[in-house]
């Protein structure tokens, strides 16, 4: 939710605490947490969902309330899931390094058991941008490079 705030601050806009739904990671969460999305006064046009099975599952419920991805609402997962690229349309995802981010979890790990009164350490693993048809450009198009 601190991702939120300070992108939007970052680029001039205001937050706005009613499009902030908490869920817990798996599809079925993704339901009620779009379903609230849609119930607000002004239904947001862009959804970033916390895992890539939540974002299916918002889009399903945008689906059933007669909207359409990307066109009314754009959506973007997060984990770059192998089933991301089986819904339609193709969501478009943030691929994390997974082998980067267990390297990052056992070196914390052991420098806790070498110094237990150590700091714990920052890292900032890379993630990539995965654009497919959800968030509303083509594969291969960023939105960095489409002017509107």
């Amino acid at each position: 939710m601190l991702g939120y705030r300070v992108g939007l601050e970052e680029v001039g806009l205001p937050s706005r605490p009613e499009y902030l739904a908490e869920a817990d990671f798996f599809l079925h969460s993704g339901v009620p947490a779009m379903e609230k999305l849609l119930a607000v006064d002004e239904r947001p046009d862009a959804v970033f969902a916390a895992t890539d099975v939540m974002a299916i599952g918002a889009m399903s419920v945008i689906e059933k309330k007669g909207l359409s991805v990307p066109d009314d609402i754009a959506i973007v997962g997060f984990d770059d899931v192998p089933y991301a690229t089986l819904v339609s349309p193709r969501l478009t995802t943030i691929r994390q390094d997974a082998p980067a981010q267990g390297i990052a979890a056992a070196e914390g790990v052991l420098r806790m058991i070498v110094d237990p009164s150590a700091n714990p350490i920052e890292m900032v693993i890379p993630v990539e941008l995965i654009v497919r048809e959800s968030s509303g450009f083509s594969p291969g198009e960023s939105p960095s490079s489409t002017a509107t």
